[in-house]
C-alpha cells in the first residue's frame, strides 16, 4: 500500500470514529422517523446529520 493509500485511510478511519462518537451522542435522545419514497424505507434525523457530516468532509 502506498504512503498516498495509508494517509486516505487514517483520515477515513478518523472521519469514522467522529461520526460513531456523533451517533453514539444520539441514542440519550428520542428520534424522529420519517419515510423516504415509501413506508418501508425509514430515515431518521440521525441519519441526515451522518450524511451531512460526511459530505461536509
Amino acid at each position: 500500500m502506498s504512503n498516498d493509500w495509508r494517509e486516505i485511510e487514517k483520515i477515513a478511519k478518523k472521519w469514522i470514529y467522529e461520526a460513531s462518537d456523533l451517533i453514539k451522542a444520539s441514542f440519550a435522545k428520542s428520534i424522529h422517523i420519517e419515510t423516504k419514497s415509501n413506508e418501508n424505507d425509514l430515515v431518521t434525523e440521525v441519519d441526515k446529520s451522518i450524511e451531512s457530516f460526511f459530505f461536509i468532509k
